[in-house]
């Protein structure tokens, strides 16, 4: 008995992905029904290019980055020992915020530029925390620490933007 419940939620989970993915496929600038969904899946019909080289790709991009999302937040979570860590609490979006205002009031970057700050920032944010928690790993220390960096951040995104005007 104890054996099915896994098997019933990965069950539940392919499920709600087959659901998810019926509506990615049909819904565009080419509205499709059902059969031409399935008809485009095993490659007949005018709707196979539409659904296999334009909707299919980018439904499972998308899939896959929304897994990722919640793979990072469920370890996020569990290693902060905290079902409310998240990047915000841990200080991470102040940190990229502050990585990418600082570019932008440095010049125009591009837009890989941009991420990179902005990946900088936070990955940088999320080690200030780690370094000034204290080895035993107290939830609330490691969010209040969280808190008061992101705090810092964005008070320098604040001054960055006041300072910029209003070309960025």
């Amino acid at each position: 008995r104890g054996r099915r419940r896994p098997l019933r939620g990965a069950a539940i989970a392919v499920g709600a992905v087959v659901v998810a993915l019926g509506p990615a496929l049909a819904v565009g600038e080419v509205a499709l029904g059902p059969g031409e969904v399935v008809a485009g899946l095993l490659g007949r019909g005018d709707s196979a290019l539409i659904v296999q080289e334009l909707r299919l790709p980018s439904a499972l991009v998308a899939g896959t980055a929304g897994a990722a999302l919640a793979v990072c937040g469920a370890v996020l979570q569990g290693a902060a020992r905290n079902p409310l860590a998240g990047p915000e609490l841990l200080g991470v979006t102040g940190g990229a915020a502050l990585g990418a205002v600082a570019l932008l009031a440095l010049g125009d970057p591009g837009s890989l530029a941009l991420a990179l700050g902005a990946f900088a920032g936070g990955t940088a944010a999320l080690a200030l925390v780690v370094a000034l928690t204290p080895r035993e790993l107290d939830p609330a220390r490691v969010a209040l620490v969280g808190v008061a960096i992101a705090g810092a951040a964005l008070a320098v995104v604040h001054v960055l933007l006041l300072r910029a005007g209003p070309e960025i």
